[in-house]
């Protein structure tokens, strides 16, 4: 990386507002078709268990 080319990422990154927000004092709303937001409607689910088969990060279970 060339001293410009860093110069001018320190410089953007002064000026620009911060992408992150203080998790305990500001709650982060997710936007509403976020992809991967499940929505578990019980009076549909049949128990089959798919979900949880097809859960990339194994976070879900079926009882």
């Amino acid at each position: 990386m060339s001293l410009l080319t860093f110069a001018k990422t320190a410089l953007g990154s002064m000026v620009k507002q911060p992408v992150t927000v203080c998790y305990p004092q500001e709650k982060l709303t997710a936007p509403e078709r976020l992809r991967g937001h499940i929505v578990n409607d019980m009076d549909v689910c049949i128990c089959c268990g798919m979900c949880a088969r097809r859960c990339p990060a194994g976070a879900l279970a079926v009882d």
